[in-house]
């Protein structure tokens, strides 16, 4: 009936206004059932690429800059709640822009991928993210700072002895690292004493870890 017929109209709009992105009219074909389901699921799967995509570094697939500036406020601000206090390492190949001139970005773009696995393996508990070009940080919450220099020391360490395992061409390099602790709750100013340490690093000779 159109009484019946008007009633379900106003329904599936009230559900597509709250949300709800499809419907079924009863009884329903399960053919109907499925297929939908299916594109739905498809859909989801898309939504889930672009967010990763989003938040991932191409290149590196480490989490790029704006998904680490979003995390590490988040986790700032709990912190801050708790009284607690974050760290932060700003990490740099020594010299890659030598890396670049002299055997090509090509090169280049392989020493940053196998330094980038190195990075998940070796900071699996902490936030790592890719900065832009040969910088990356790595986001401490809440871990001593003995422990968190400690790691940091092992990790300068393994690159030097085991960086020409990262590429074809056999390229040995070394990193410089800058570490900040708090109690900052801002990661622009965290990250910015970080910067200021690796500066101090790099000035200092490189290939080690200033505090």
């Amino acid at each position: 009936c159109w009484v019946c017929l008007g009633g379900c109209v106003v329904l599936s709009s009230l559900f597509l206004k709250n949300g709800a992105n499809d419907y079924l009219h009863k009884p329903f074909n399960s053919e109907e059932f499925y297929c939908r389901l299916s594109q739905n699921v498809d859909m989801l799967e898309q939504i889930a690429t672009i967010k990763r995509q989003a938040n991932t570094d191409y290149l590196t697939n480490l989490p790029n800059r704006r998904y680490f500036f979003e995390e590490t406020n988040k986790s700032l601000k709990k912190i801050k709640n708790k009284q607690g206090s974050g760290a932060l390492a700003m990490l740099d190949i020594d010299h890659f822009k030598i890396i670049n001139d002299t055997h090509g970005h090509d090169v280049g773009d392989e020493v940053l991928k196998g330094l980038s696995i190195c990075f998940s393996k070796y900071f699996k508990k902490y936030l790592v993210a890719s900065l832009g070009g040969e910088e990356f940080a790595v986001y401490f919450a809440n871990a001593d700072k003995q422990e968190a220099l400690k790691r940091l020391e092992g990790f300068r360490y393994f690159i030097e002895a085991n960086s020409q395992e990262f590429s074809k061409e056999k390229i040995k390099f070394t990193i410089s690292i800058g570490f900040a602790d708090g109690p900052v709750y801002q990661i622009d100013e965290l990250l910015k004493q970080a910067d200021l340490k690796l500066y101090d690093a790099k000035e200092s000779g490189r290939n080690k870890v200033v505090s």
